[in-house]
């Protein structure tokens, strides 16, 4: 039962499990018809209702990044340690297009291997 609680989600259990007995209630010559359809819906409802519940906690626990102050503080030390913080944020940035430019270039110099895609080579040092 530990394999199954992984993947079951107790609230699609209940659900299907209300169904099912609904469905035995008002139409019983239909329950043969309806189970093997609740059986197999089961697994799948329970992974979107888990990928919702994620999707909603990361977004919950992610704060909003505080918006860039585009003038400095007016006092010089204010102003100092503003300058340097935005010139760091300017190399990192300015780093992180190097690799973006060093990726498209290799993959535009590569050459290019079954269905189109570029190959890649090892080299050996």
């Amino acid at each position: 039962m530990k394999v199954f609680g992984r993947c079951l989600n107790p609230r699609v259990l209940a659900g299907a499990t209300a169904i099912g007995l609904g469905v035995f209630i008002v139409a019983p010559a239909l329950v043969s018809q309806v189970l093997p359809l609740l059986a197999a819906a089961i697994c799948p409802l329970s992974m979107l209702l888990m990928m919702g519940s994620m999707k909603g906690a990361a977004g919950a626990t992610s704060p909003a990044p505080a918006p860039l102050s585009l003038e400095p503080p007016l006092d010089p030390e204010g102003e100092l340690a503003w300058l340097r913080g935005r010139l760091h944020d300017l190399e990192r940035g300015q780093g992180d297009l190097r690799a973006q430019i060093g990726a498209a270039a290799r993959v535009e110099a590569g050459p290019v291997g079954r269905f189109g895609l570029p190959t890649t080579t090892v080299e050996e040092g």
